[in-house]
């Protein structure tokens, strides 16, 4: 059973990853397939020690980290919000533990004085 505060995170990550499904072309741009030619092959690497490099690029080889890293991330918050639930859940339970002692350490004393009472009555008119 999830607290409202960790439903509202799945909704919210569900819907994340909806939107990220859909605008999933509109990020990539046209395949060099689809995209129209006029002879000029501008798309292909000319020089490869280029000044145009993206030194982040180079430093993260596999491609798509950036949603690897997304994904952990979702993954880790997904993990504490169930924590977080789990606590408070084992919390709710012993307080409930607790309190269903107590009471039932009181209906036996009161039980056990009413036994008392009763025995004393029986006594007194016994004599």
């Amino acid at each position: 059973m999830w607290t409202g505060y960790e439903r509202k995170l799945a909704i919210s990550t569900e819907e994340d990853n909806q939107r990220n499904l859909e605008n999933v072309d509109s990020r990539l741009g046209v395949s060099s397939g689809e995209g129209p030619t006029d002879g000029d092959e501008s798309n292909k690497i000319l020089n490869s020690d280029s000044s145009r490099r993206n030194p982040a690029r180079e430093e993260s080889p596999v491609e798509g980290q950036g949603n690897v890293g997304k994904i952990a991330r979702q993954l880790r918050e997904l993990q504490q919000a169930h924590l977080a639930f789990i606590e408070k859940q084992q919390q709710t339970l012993e307080a409930q533990l607790t309190a269903s002692t107590e009471y039932r350490d009181k209906v036996v004393d009161s039980i056990q004085s009413l036994e008392k009472q009763i025995l004393e009555l029986l006594e007194e008119n016994l004599e």
